[in-house]
């Protein structure tokens, strides 16, 4: 892709995301991002199966994903307001595709997420769920238990994850752009007859 910057300007205030694009703030947010996905991979890796003894351990997995989660679509969102007030440039094109590699890293540990809830006996899970800090997440945990049940294997599921970056949502990004591109002009009928 082209590197290129448009004469389009930004006129939304985007500081509440970050003062300024590709700014030490930015990055910043970013390295610390890929660093706790990764983390979190490692830790879910090295992990025992959920049980009554380990409980605080998924605990803080759970929670600590919820947290990158939040993070995650905060980049997200700010990338997608740049790239949708100027689809034609080709830094901020480039931001997005780096932004949907950094995504399927954290899918891969969602759906060990899911799984983890899918091989648990029920009353292990209804345990689990229990514990404080998931008061107001019964549903929602209960709705990914219920998506485990779709799972490839593990290995799947990473291959997967990767190959979206390049292949159903590169498309989306290609049909965003294409779309966003497009310009014509709009002819009104003479309604004063």
């Amino acid at each position: 892709m082209q590197e290129t910057t448009s004469t389009r300007t930004m006129n939304w205030d985007l500081t509440s995301y970050f003062e300024e694009f590709n700014g030490p703030q930015m990055v910043q947010f970013k390295e610390a991002l890929q660093n706790d996905i990764a983390q979190l991979q490692k830790t879910i890796v090295a992990l025992a199966p959920l049980g009554e003894d380990n409980q605080a351990e998924w605990e803080s997995v759970f929670t600590t994903s919820e947290d990158v989660f939040a993070r995650l679509w905060h980049l997200n969102s700010y990338i997608g307001c740049l790239v949708s007030v100027d689809s034609q440039n080709g830094v901020y094109q480039k931001e997005a595709g780096a932004a949907a590699q950094i995504t399927a890293e954290f899918e891969k540990v969602f759906a060990e997420l899911r799984r983890t809830l899918k091989e648990v006996e029920d009353s292990l899970f209804d345990t689990f769920v229990g514990r404080k800090a998931f008061a107001d997440a019964h549903y929602y945990l209960s709705r990914m238990r219920r998506a485990g049940q779709n799972l490839m294997t593990s290995d799947k599921e990473a291959l997967a994850a990767d190959l979206a970056v390049d292949g159903i949502k590169a498309w989306g990004r290609l049909y965003d752009t294409v779309t966003e591109n497009l310009e014509f002009e709009v002819v009104y009928p003479d309604c004063s007859t």
